[in-house]
């Protein structure tokens, strides 16, 4: 593991934060301004944004849309949201 989980974004060296931002840019495909925005909030606000809760974010956001996607390709999004 090269990125210590309690660790705060900015305070990352060069390498494990280049190697995160790639993670992120990999989770957010077609979202590049999204990666820009988390690593600048990081570098304004080194404090606010810790690398374990980054990631377990957006595993949360990836899962979420996964079932999205397979609720509404089967049709089931849409009779869920009639009874609702």
């Amino acid at each position: 593991n090269v990125i210590c989980s309690n660790s705060m974004v900015n305070a990352l060296a060069d390498g494990p934060k280049q190697l995160l931002r790639e993670y992120v840019a990999e989770r957010c495909p077609g979202s590049a301004e999204i990666v820009d925005a988390l690593f600048w909030a990081a570098k304004t606000r080194p404090n606010e944004l810790r690398t374990k809760e980054l990631c377990e974010t957006l595993e949360a956001v990836t899962l979420i849309g996964a079932n999205i996607n397979a609720l509404l390709a089967t049709g089931d999004g849409k009779n869920r949201k009639k009874s609702m």
